[in-house]
């Protein structure tokens, strides 16, 4: 009679035990949440002075080789220089037909001491050159250099190509007797230009002739012309110039500015 209530007690306690050993054996460990597994990019904020010391990396090992190791070219720009002109205020400039240069144009070299008495603006002035801290440069007009070449050229003097027959002897002269320094030698750089006029109005015109060296304009030689539509004008200069600086003479443009 008492076995309905024995199988009772037996399924009771079963139910306890298992009960019991569900709260004691341990859990395994979950997944982690795939919400956390890919690595998000951190903030900007965090990013900023990564990027900030990245930048400024190159401005310190610009610092390593100082100017004062490498030639300076300065650039010094005065408000009297012709500026560039672009678009309609271009639109009365002449056009330009021929514009050429050639550095050492002569087959004869002068000593200083012959280019201090011949021409003093260039070797007698101190502060000449494309090396200077402030460059400075002249141009000899065509009609000078003519009259330099004939007295130089003995009974060629006439001849068309009288720069072919110059006795650089007799451009030393007495001027480098007595010891005088011969060093540096100089040349020249002839520069030619034949320019159209096409301003409507007849005018007197600014003509800058812009001198590089390196890609920076250095000098700026001014000249004065009356022009004419249609009536060409013709430039020709000769740049005295030292050997040792040849090299630093790159090309040259024009720029114009009307005379009011």
């Amino acid at each position: 009679m008492n076995a309905p209530g024995t199988w009772i007690r037996i399924l009771a306690a079963m139910i306890i035990l298992l009960f019991c050993a569900g709260c004691t054996t341990p859990q395994e460990p979950a997944d982690a949440p795939a919400t956390r597994i890919p690595v998000s990019p951190p903030p900007a904020a965090q990013i900023s002075p990564v990027l900030t010391t990245a930048i400024q990396v190159p401005a310190t090992t610009g610092t390593v080789a100082p100017a004062t190791t490498h030639e300076v070219i300065p650039v010094i720009a005065t408000p009297t220089w012709i500026p560039k002109t672009y678009g309609r205020d271009a639109l009365d400039n002449p056009q330009i037909v021929l514009l050429t240069f050639r550095k050492e144009c002569f087959i004869f070299d002068i000593p200083d001491c012959a280019m201090r008495e011949v021409f003093p603006e260039a070797a007698g002035d101190p502060a000449y050159g494309i090396r200077q801290p402030v460059p400075k440069l002249v141009m000899i007009s065509g009609d000078e250099m003519g009259t330099f070449l004939r007295a130089h050229a003995g009974e060629y003097a006439n001849d068309p190509d009288v720069h072919l027959h110059v006795d650089p002897a007799s451009i030393a002269g007495t001027a480098c007797s007595g010891g005088a320094s011969g060093s540096p030698k100089w040349n020249f750089v002839r520069i030619n230009a034949t320019l159209i006029p096409r301003n409507a109005r007849p005018g007197e015109y600014e003509i800058g002739i812009n001198i590089r060296s390196r890609g920076i304009v250095i000098e700026q030689l001014r000249l004065n012309r009356s022009f004419e539509i249609d009536r060409p004008v013709i430039i020709a200069g000769y740049v005295p110039l030292r050997l040792d600086e040849t090299d630093l003479f790159d090309t040259i443009d024009l720029v114009f500015a009307r005379r009011e």
